[in-house]
């Protein structure tokens, strides 16, 4: 039991150095801490200088945020800018294509009236060849307007034009001065005379309002005047019909 007891108090070399070195740092740390006591307190530099060290990373980071906001509204900025830049863009090239379109109508008006001399051409009556005289008229405009005038049994205003396919206002104002209409060439459909087919085919009757007109004439009779073509249609006819229909 002894010699068990006695053994636990024996060191190595290694382990007698290293008992030796701890001690000597207990030693030396009692004796610094009893200094510390017996002089003024003094903060050391990290707490001396931590209010200011936090101040400065506050302030770096207000200022980090403030660089953030103004480059975001840069960038906000710079993004409206360039949607107004492209915005401005597309409407200045609109024009352009506009303004080229204008200036390629009127070349094509100044070379036609400047080498050949542009002809007055009465409506319903000019074929493709004297129709291609006007400007802004080619072939595809010529046959058109030819077919047109076939189905309506010719044209009794000018205006009647912009119902064919294709046309619009711009082209038809640059040749609507060089045309005349002679209405006595209309060729007319007699509502008490002609079959369902042949008033069908008219581009301002309907499927029901050439039933109606029928229907009337089998069971009433004949239609005398305008006035009571209305009443007989449930539809309000296009105004225009009046002068392609007579009543014997």
């Amino acid at each position: 039991m002894t010699d068990k007891f006695k053994k636990l108090f024996l060191f190595s070399k290694g382990e007698r150095i290293a008992l030796s070195v701890l001690c000597v740092f207990i030693i030396i740390l009692f004796i610094i801490n009893i200094l510390i006591k017996q002089r003024p307190v003094k903060h050391s530099f990290v707490d001396s200088n931590l209010d200011s060290l936090l101040t400065f990373y506050h302030s770096a980071i207000d200022s980090l945020r403030k660089a953030d906001s103004i480059n975001k509204s840069k960038i906000l900025s710079y993004k409206v800018n360039i949607v107004n830049e492209k915005s401005d863009d597309y409407k200045n090239h609109y024009k352009v294509k506009e303004r080229k379109k204008t200036d390629k109508f009127e070349k094509t008006e100044r070379k036609v009236s400047g080498n050949i001399e542009v002809p007055t051409v009465e409506l319903n009556d000019a074929d493709t060849v004297q129709l291609k005289m006007l400007p802004g008229i080619g072939s595809s405009f010529s046959k058109r307007i030819v077919e047109y005038r076939k189905s309506l049994g010719g044209y009794v205003n000018s205006s009647q034009l912009l119902e064919i396919y294709g046309m619009d206002t711009f082209r038809y104002n640059g040749f609507s001065k060089y045309i005349t209409i002679d209405v006595s060439k209309i060729k007319k459909l007699n509502v008490n005379n002609d079959d369902f087919k042949t008033l069908l085919a008219h581009p301002y009757l309907e499927y029901d309002d050439v039933k109606d007109i029928c229907n009337y004439r089998e069971k009433r009779g004949l239609i005398t005047s305008w006035d009571m073509l209305i009443q007989v249609m449930n539809n309000e006819p296009d105004s225009l019909l009046r002068y392609y229909i007579e009543y014997q």
